[in-house]
C-alpha cells in the first residue's frame, strides 16, 4: 500500500505479469506518471491507486479486471482516453471523478458495469464519447451513470474508432 505515493520523478511504469491486483494508494499523487502498462494478469484496481496522477493521458484496463476501486483515477485531469474491457463488473464511487479532459471512454462490456456515486463526476458527458459494443445501446441508455454520455456503438476495431474521432 502506498509504495510509490507522491513519487514525483516517476514517469512510466510497466507492472509485472505476475501481479494480480493493484494495491490501494500505490501510485497516489505521482503527478509526473504519464504511462502505466497494466498486465493482463490484474483482476482488481484498488482505491486511490492512481488518484492524483495528473500526468496520465490514457489507461487500458485489461480483460481480467472486474473491479475498479473508490477514487482509483480521481483527479487524473489529463486523462483523455480510457479503455475498459468486457469483464469489469463494478466501478466504485468517484473512480474517475475529476478526469475533466476525458473525451473517449470505451466500455467493452455488453452489460454496463455497476457504478458508485459520482463515478464520472467532473466529466463533460456531452463532449466525452462513450464507445459501446454494437447491440448494447438499450442497456447503456437506461443504466445509471451511463445514460448521460454521448454514445457511439462500434463494430470491429475499438482503437481505430477512438483514433478516428480523437480531438487534439
Amino acid at each position: 500500500v502506498a509504495a510509490f505515493q507522491d513519487c514525483k520523478g516517476l514517469t512510466a511504469v510497466t507492472l509485472s505479469n505476475s501481479l494480480t491486483s493493484i494495491s490501494s494508494e500505490i501510485f497516489f499523487g505521482c503527478s509526473s506518471l504519464a504511462s502505466v502498462t497494466i498486465p493482463n494478469s490484474v483482476t482488481s484496481i484498488g482505491s486511490l491507486a492512481f488518484s492524483g496522477c495528473s500526468g496520465l493521458t490514457s489507461i487500458f484496463i485489461p480483460n481480467l479486471v472486474t473491479n475498479i476501486g473508490v477514487k482509483a483515477f480521481k483527479d487524473c485531469n489529463k486523462l483523455n482516453i480510457v479503455i475498459i474491457l468486457e469483464n469489469v463488473e463494478s466501478i466504485a464511487s468517484s473512480a474517475f471523478d475529476g478526469c475533466s479532459s476525458l473525451f473517449s471512454l470505451v466500455c467493452n462490456a455488453t452489460v454496463p458495469p455497476v457504478c458508485g456515486n459520482n463515478a464520472f463526476q467532473g466529466i463533460n458527458k456531452q463532449e466525452c464519447i462513450l464507445y459501446i459494443p454494437a447491440g448494447s445501446e438499450k442497456a447503456y441508455r437506461t443504466a445509471d451513470h451511463w445514460k448521460d454520455f454521448f454514445y457511439m456503438e462500434y463494430n470491429g476495431d475499438i482503437l481505430a474508432s477512438v483514433k478516428a474521432v480523437r480531438r487534439d
